[in-house]
């Protein structure tokens, strides 16, 4: 009886894992790395079901993994505390606190299996552990041996210390395609078809993301706004897109999750312009698109690594203000927007002359 995956796609690293249990050869330490929402999570979990799977119909250890309550099964991510209630309470779930890894892996690792084949940790999030954390983290990695496996999740890869990525066996996991996308959410959701070419119109949106925004309509609303906001702050003079990167800041210092969801629309809207995909749909929904789409393919590259650069300062720290302020200022329109501008700033001017 072979063990059912209940994942969609990712075929090619699951026959991997598989290939390498059979030939007794499973490393000890992987990362699964790939855009939020993409089936990390899923693919770990159900690595781990793999693992100690009893191949009966109603398996006991399977279903203690699904419920979070398998012994030789540690899932932490950045809500999970220490014991001492005194040590976590309050505190921010923007980090993974060193006492979580030291409690949790470090002192697990001491001891196999309880139950199970397989002792297997995964640390969700990866990217949000403290410095601390890292550094014993690391000592861990090169002393796990035997039946302990550790599965690093992370959004990601450029986060992670080279040190931490070179004891690891890394797999990318990658997005499945628009038709099998559409597929599989057909099969799920019967009566959303028009939801459902709605949602995978624009951005290559992982399964995770699209299955939330069919059950989550805030969600849905939230990008779709996201886009319009854009749009528009491109079609805006510099004190307007300076007004904008203020309250970019605000957003990061409250949710830095919901920037970095913010930014990743911004780079999808240019990629998709650039390779010519969903421009109907865009063209169709949002009012000021023209004044973007005519942007040529050198200033649309510009604008995607101008986005890319800002995450990455972000991620390390860099004044967001400064970071933020460069960003808005630095995306380029169209030259037909541009003399838009002028023309209304001129205009703007000689009323007030």
């Amino acid at each position: 009886m072979d063990f059912a995956w209940k994942i969609i796609g990712q075929t090619k690293i699951i026959n991997n894992l598989i290939d390498l249990k059979n030939r007794d050869i499973l490393p000890n330490s992987f990362i699964f790395s790939g855009p939020n929402g993409i089936g990390k999570r899923t693919l770990a979990l159900e690595f781990a079901k793999f693992l100690n799977c009893s191949y009966s119909n109603d398996c006991d250890s399977c279903s203690r993994v699904d419920s979070f309550n398998h012994p030789d099964c540690i899932f932490i991510d950045s809500n999970s505390q220490c014991s001492d209630t005194s040590c976590c309470k309050g505190s921010s779930s923007t980090i993974i606190k060193n006492c979580v890894i030291n409690e949790n892996i470090i002192s697990s690792i001491k001891f196999s299996a309880l139950v199970g084949n397989y002792k297997v940790m995964i640390i969700n999030e990866a990217d949000k552990l403290s410095k601390i954390s890292y550094e014993s983290l690391l000592k861990t990695l090169e002393e796990v041996n035997g039946n302990i496996i550790i599965v690093l999740l992370v959004d990601n890869i450029s986060s992670i210390p080279e040190t931490i990525i070179s004891r690891c066996q890394l797999w990318k996991l990658e997005n499945i395609s628009q038709n099998k996308l559409k597929e599989e959410l057909t099969n799920k959701f019967p009566d959303k078809n028009n939801d459902i070419d709605k949602v995978i119109s624009f951005g290559s949106p992982t399964i995770g993301d699209s299955i939330e925004m069919l059950t989550d309509s805030i969600f849905f609303e939230e990008r779709q706004n996201c886009i319009e906001r854009t749009i528009n702050m491109l079609s805006s003079p510099k004190s307007k897109k300076l007004e904008y990167s203020k309250e970019l800041t605000t957003i990061y210092r409250k949710d830095k999750d919901r920037l970095f969801f913010e930014l990743s629309i911004w780079k999808k809207l240019f990629y998709e312009i650039l390779i010519s995909k969903n421009l109907e749909y865009l063209a169709n929904n949002f009012e000021m698109f023209e004044n973007i789409i005519s942007l040529n393919k050198d200033k649309l590259m510009k604008n995607i690594k101008l986005i890319r650069k800002t995450e990455n300062m972000m991620k390390k720290n860099v004044n967001p203000t400064l970071c933020l302020d460069n960003m808005v200022l630095g995306l380029e329109a169209s030259w037909l927007y541009q003399l838009m501008v002028l023309q209304e700033q001129e205009k703007l001017q000689l009323e007030l002359d």
